[in-house]
């Protein structure tokens, strides 16, 4: 017991510390995880209705990103891509990047660019095949 109690004092600011490491090893991506499954914070998301609202081509991608992810909302971890791909569309229908001055519409249609069609909902996929014939 008296070896117990020296090697406790002698080594515990490491075993402290060493455990502290690990349950930040183990906590951090169980946290990041749920925050990336979060919705998009409410400026971003009024956005994205905006193009839903006045671009039939965005619609159909908001549709089948919501039936594909089985949610009503956009997830912070996909809003960078979703935003590129449904302001490419709405250009595509007419929308003009200074129709919605409160948001940097310009930052979303650059994105476009990053994203290839294999990122994209399988669904929004065929749509824009449909689409574009």
């Amino acid at each position: 017991m008296q070896s117990l109690k020296s090697i406790w004092q002698e080594w515990r600011h490491l075993i402290v510390l060493g455990g502290v490491i690990v349950g930040f090893s183990l906590l951090f991506p169980l946290w990041a995880h749920y925050r990336a499954d979060l919705p998009v914070v409410p400026e971003y998301s009024r956005y994205l209705d905006y193009l839903t609202s006045h671009s039939p081509k965005a619609r159909g991608y908001a549709e089948a990103y919501y039936r594909e992810h089985s949610r009503d909302t956009v997830a912070s971890k996909h809003f960078e891509h979703v935003c590129a791909a449904m302001t490419g569309l709405a250009v595509e229908d007419g929308f003009t990047l200074k129709d919605y001055p409160d948001f940097p519409a310009e930052w979303c249609h650059e994105r476009s660019a990053y994203f290839s069609e294999f990122l994209q909902p399988q669904e929004a996929t065929q749509l824009n095949r449909q689409l574009r014939r």
